[in-house]
């Protein structure tokens, strides 16, 4: 069995358009089971574009520069964070040495940093269609 994909807008707006055709040519014949099938689509219609439209408007949006994590962290993004400061970071003698002449508070707010950016990279990532970015 296939599975079949949503319907895009466009064909909702065709298949809307073809059961106006279908209700208003049955009236006229006066095939009233057919003219109340064509209704019963059209309603159908509006009513997934309605549902669609709540369902978007519902979706989280991400603004560029932010991400979606967990509330509490997984493992690996705890390692990662853990072991932010063993990284490349460290590798860079410049880097060692601008770290070494920066205050206390400077050197923790720069490894709080690493650790963070570790701990995002590391969160899962789920491709959600109804995420907004």
């Amino acid at each position: 069995m296939t599975t079949s994909k949503p319907m895009t807008g466009e064909q909702l707006d065709e298949l809307l358009t073809v059961a106006v055709r279908m209700q208003r040519d049955a009236e006229a014949d006066r095939n009233f089971p057919s003219a109340n099938f064509a209704y019963a689509v059209q309603v159908a219609v509006l009513e997934l574009r309605r549902t669609r439209d709540i369902t978007s408007a519902l979706a989280p949006v991400v603004p560029d520069g932010y991400a979606l994590v967990p509330i509490i962290p997984t493992e690996d993004m705890i390692i990662n964070g853990f072991e932010a400061e063993l990284r490349e970071e460290f590798r860079d003698p410049d880097a060692w040495e601008a770290y070494e002449v920066m205050s206390g508070c400077e050197q923790a707010a720069l490894r709080a940093k690493w650790c963070w950016t570790a701990m995002v990279k590391a969160a899962p990532q789920q491709e959600d269609p109804k995420i907004k970015k």
